[in-house]
């Protein structure tokens, strides 16, 4: 529960930090990281909260391929394979660079 209140608060923080110095407004990087960061280091992985904020950003940030991988590596995290393709191609469509994120794609979509 103590894990799950951190989570929240430090994701709580960033958001609030992000609208108080407009960090990042149109990527949400350094956010994005945060979030995933606290989920690791808190050793609660990808709950549901963080499903929600990894979604939320998505959301207000469309054009941002470190979103939507990042969502993509919840859904990979869980061993939902088929969200996870889903939301990496979208990152690799906006940013074709990410080419480690294709053997990702190939491999999960060979393993279903």
């Amino acid at each position: 529960m103590l894990r799950f209140a951190l989570v929240t608060l430090l994701a709580a923080a960033c958001i609030v930090g992000m609208a108080l110095t407009f960090q990042e407004p149109t990527t949400g990087s350094s956010i994005l990281g945060l979030v995933g960061f606290a989920a690791a280091v808190y050793g609660i992985g990808y709950t549901v909260q963080v499903y929600g904020y990894l979604f939320f950003f998505t959301q207000r940030y469309p054009n941002s391929a470190n979103a939507w991988d990042s969502l993509g590596e919840g859904y990979a995290t869980k061993g939902d394979k088929k969200n996870a393709i889903i939301n990496y191609e979208k990152a690799l469509a906006l940013n074709p660079t990410l080419t480690s994120l294709k053997t990702t794609i190939n491999k999960f979509k060979n393993e279903q």
